[in-house]
Formats: C-alpha cells, structure tokens, sequence
C-alpha cells in the first residue's frame, strides 16, 4: 500500500513540475494537493483527524475531467493505529463561467485499505462530493471541499464524511 501512495504522490509531483500551472487558466491537466479530516457517521466511532489528499485531473470537456485521487487518515487511540486509504477515480464536473469562484462536483469509485486492530481490510468504496475552487493566482487556486465516503463491506455499508482544503495547480 505504502509504495502505490508513493507512486501516486510522485505522479503528481511530476505532473505538477511537467505541466505550467494550469489548474485556473484554461489549462487540460490540475494537480492538487491537501488536508484532510474524515469522520465516520456511526455512534461512538472515531474520527481521523490527520489525514492527506492528492488529485490529479485531466479535462476532457469544458465542464467534464477525468479525475484520480488518493488519500489517507489516521488516528491513534489508546496506542492503537486507525488508518484508512482510499484510491479512486471518476468524473469531475466543473462550472468554469465565473473567474471569481470554481463550483465543481464529482462521483469517484474504488477501493480502500482500511488498518485496525493490527488487520488490513480492503474494501470497495464510492465518495459523491464536491467543492468550489478560489483562484488566488495565476493558475493557482484554494480547494474547498466535502465528500461522503460509503465502504461496503459484506453487505453493509460504512458511512463516512470528508472535508478536505488545500492547493490546486
């Protein structure tokens, strides 16, 4: 797991360094890169407070791009380590009229490694979610944004919610 983490936050980097910054500007490919809190909506769970996220979107549309993201959070209770990681991809539709503020939503499918009680458990995962995009420069903006991840595992399924801030570039 931690090699495909590495692997995907070096594709990003190298997208980041390979492409002008074109996340605002009209550009076909958007890196970005940021924090992220993940609350489980179940009484009495956890939540992963420490956490990251990465997306890499390619546009394929004015309105439509083709997306990949990955993340991670983590807890500790009681010395115990909660992690949780999830690998996706979808579709991004954005509302680019405005220079102002970016609304965009997504739908991502794919899996998640979950770590608890010394266990790893993989899982597949679907997250609706959305956000706006709030340019602070030329092809640089601030992401905002939610999504609501849902883990099925054996017939149930998990609930979780995210919210994430970070860079786009």
């Amino acid at each position: 797991m931690r090699r495909t983490i590495s692997r995907v936050v070096f594709a990003a980097f190298v997208g980041a360094m390979a492409t002008p910054a074109t996340a605002q500007d009209g550009g076909r490919v958007e890196v970005g890169l940021g924090y992220s809190f993940v609350g489980i909506i179940e009484e009495d769970a956890p939540n992963l407070p420490a956490g990251w996220l990465g997306s890499v979107a390619v546009r394929i549309t004015d309105w439509v791009s083709a997306v990949g993201e990955a993340a991670g959070n983590y807890d500790s209770e009681d010395g115990d380590l909660l992690a949780l990681h999830t690998y996706q991809g979808g579709a991004r539709f954005v509302a680019r009229r405005s220079s102002k503020v970016r609304p965009y939503g997504q739908f991502l499918l794919g899996g998640v490694t979950v770590f608890a009680e010394g266990e790893y458990f993989n899982r597949f995962v679907m997250e609706p979610g959305g956000g706006v995009d709030l340019p602070i420069g030329r092809g640089k903006a601030v992401r905002l944004g939610a999504g609501f991840p849902i883990i099925f595992s054996g017939g149930e399924t998990i609930n979780l919610f995210r919210i994430h801030a970070g860079l786009v570039f």
